[in-house]
């Protein structure tokens, strides 16, 4: 039909055929807009979403609808293990994904963990970003010990990706060894993320994470070993990976190529090559140090024993 009407206005002259074959193309364009194959960017504004969380947050403290942070810090000490068996998810997939699928199916999951404080200059609330992982649908979620720690907190709640923000009402368990603290917040219908099942050496990983504040920054790499951390008399299992992050990613969330929380970030360890006046000098590697996700099933009470672990 196109060629048919393009092949009448021969007769029209070079102009009239021109004019057609622009509006024709315009036809096409918007065409192929409306079928969706212009694929939506997310664009994240980094400062605009600090921001906001900085606002709504700071004015529920103000309202007096927040628990004090000292009240949370009081429950993560005192509860080493939840009331009853927290409702998370086990992996139920197969199929393999891409880092890009993997973001698009978990950003949801993880949500910004913000420390609310006042600096010593202004009267003003700000906020401190680090990372969390949503376990279930009606609001718990899991993030670092050290997180819930942090000196100079008035209180402590989450933004999710689409810019709602919740205080943390209450700490349902946590433990200094393993780094972890379960919170609770008011609210239903979130994303939340299946457990791993256990990843060996070698699998795809990809981290959701907010490096000094450059919020949801996805990168991506390979589990490097499983291994015993040993601190004194206590030694608990971590997950090495090669996918990057950086200080302000603690608590978010390193899934597997399934799409399945593999762990979640609790620290880096540097390598250097020498040491001099007590000076670490030649920086060799940056090991990525996580808590693996049958840590934090053990925590959630899905384990009746302790997980026993051997080493060489």
């Amino acid at each position: 039909m196109l060629a048919e009407s393009i092949g009448r206005v021969h007769l029209g002259g070079m102009t009239e055929r021109l004019t057609l074959l622009l509006t024709l193309s315009g036809v096409l364009l918007a065409a192929s807009l409306t079928a969706g194959e212009l694929h939506p960017i997310d664009l994240i504004d980094d400062q605009e979403r600090i921001r906001q969380f900085e606002n709504r947050f700071g004015t529920m403290k103000d309202a007096g609808q927040v628990v004090a942070a000292e009240v949370l810090v009081e429950q993560l000490q005192e509860r080493s293990k939840p009331q009853s068996t927290l409702p998370v998810n086990l992996s139920t997939e197969t199929r393999s994904l891409t880092p890009a699928e993997i973001y698009r199916l978990r950003r949801d999951s993880v949500v910004m963990m913000g420390r609310l404080y006042k600096c010593d200059h202004c009267d003003d609330w700000h906020i401190s970003v680090s990372g969390g992982v949503m376990l279930s649908e009606d609001g718990i979620g899991v993030t670092n010990y050290h997180v819930i720690m942090a000196d100079n907190a008035d209180a402590f709640g989450i933004m999710t990706f689409d810019g709602v923000v919740y205080p943390v009402e209450e700490i349902l368990a946590g433990s200094r060894v393993d780094d972890l603290a379960f919170f609770r917040v008011d609210g239903d219908g979130f994303r939340p993320a299946p457990l791993s099942r256990g990843d060996d050496p070698g699998t795809p990983v990809t981290a959701i994470t907010h490096p000094r504040q450059q919020l949801y920054y996805v990168s991506h790499g390979i589990v490097a070993r499983n291994y015993i951390e040993r601190r004194g008399r206590l030694h608990r299992p971590r997950l090495a990976i090669t996918a990057d992050y950086a200080r302000g990613s603690s608590g978010a969330g390193i899934f597997n190529d399934r799409g399945d929380l593999a762990s979640i970030v609790s620290s880096t360890r540097s390598i250097y090559y020498t040491r001099e006046d007590g000076i670490d000098r030649n920086l060799q590697m940056v090991m990525k140090i996580t808590v693996p996700a049958h840590s934090i099933l053990e925590l959630a009470g899905w384990e009746e024993e302790p997980l026993l672990y051997t080493s060489d």
